[in-house]
């Protein structure tokens, strides 16, 4: 009877770890809500009032300038409590098309065999900004800088003092990552995720390296209000089944507001090789003259399920070797 008991117990015991794994087990490596109104980590408050002092998040820096050096996009920090309805929110103002803004994490992630890395934000355009009444695209990705032209182009992240550099001299040259494709506006173009390979000039519309495999045709909704959207993408280090072949590589999917199958398998080796698992910067772009609204960015790493359960009932084990 007593063994019955522990039994019993020894079950519900690893169910439990299971949860609380799925529970505790997803560490928020960037979390970003424009709470402290300072755009770019400088000690200024950057047009809004604080609302969360200890959101410190991450810089948000224009990768190009305008030919006077004014910095395109131009950043303020707004309450856009009565849009995406959390508060403070980066207002990005992008002068003209294909001005890109970068994130520098702060920190190279990696993601390990069996991880998955969870990307979402909230983004609003504004009504009346040129991106909805064309047919542009939003083209966004996350990246690993070649350090060998990190830095390069002056003092600062990326560039100069203010983070601003041409996205192609230096820039870019060398990075590798994903750039994903959302239609905005009136777009009919196909939602698309790519890899970049030693990309010079990132988010571009014809220096890219490949469609990841099955990503191409598939559905993405696209953006042509001035609502709240939430955009999430999901890139699991796996292995997968390639013509009969049990091959590592990355799992990647887009979804708009939940929705959406724009999903492919990379393998290892065709492309981005071993630095498909590692990034350390975030770009975005909008190929027409765009104002938009940008928040709650959240960045989180989780273990597979399986990984999380064989973690819980070894604990459990060496808890039953101990009694």
């Amino acid at each position: 009877m007593a063994e019955r008991r522990y039994s019993q117990w020894f079950t519900s015991a690893a169910a439990l770890a299971l949860a609380a794994g799925f529970a505790y087990g997803t560490p928020v490596v960037v979390t970003d809500g424009l709470g402290d109104a300072d755009r770019n980590n400088d000690g200024v408050i950057d047009g809004s009032v604080v609302s969360d002092a200890g959101d410190v998040g991450i810089k948000w820096l224009a990768m190009e300038a305008l030919s006077d050096g004014t910095p395109n996009p131009a950043f303020t920090v707004v309450d856009d409590s009565a849009g995406i309805g959390s508060g403070n929110a980066l207002y990005v103002d992008q002068a003209g098309s294909n001005f890109e803004m970068y994130a520098p994490l702060g920190q190279t992630i990696s993601l390990g065999l069996g991880e998955t890395m969870t990307i979402s934000y909230d983004i609003r355009y504004e009504e009346g900004t040129a991106a909805l009444s064309s047919a542009a695209q939003l083209r966004w990705g996350i990246f690993m800088a070649d350090e060998s032209y990190f830095n390069t182009a002056g003092p600062g992240e990326f560039g100069y003092e203010e983070g601003n550099f041409d996205g192609s001299y230096p820039g870019a040259q060398g990075d590798t990552g994903f750039q994903i494709r959302v239609n905005v506006g009136t777009s009919t173009s196909t939602p698309t995720i790519i890899e970049e390979f030693n990309i010079d000039t990132i988010l571009g519309g014809s220096d890219t390296d490949s469609i990841v495999p099955s990503s191409a045709g598939g559905t993405l909704p696209a953006i042509s209000d001035s609502l709240k959207h939430t955009i999430t993408l999901v890139v699991s280090r796996t292995y997968e089944d390639v013509e009969g072949v049990s091959t590592e590589g990355t799992r990647i999917s887009c979804y708009v507001d939940g929705v959406g199958n724009l999903s492919g398998f990379e393998p290892v080796g065709e492309g981005l090789a071993q630095s498909t698992f590692d990034w350390n910067y975030l770009a975005f772009n909008n190929t027409k003259q765009a104002e938009y609204f940008v928040d709650n960015l959240n960045i989180a790493i989780t273990p597979e399920p399986a990984s999380l359960a064989l973690m819980g009932l070894g604990g459990l084990a060496v808890l039953r070797r101990r009694k």
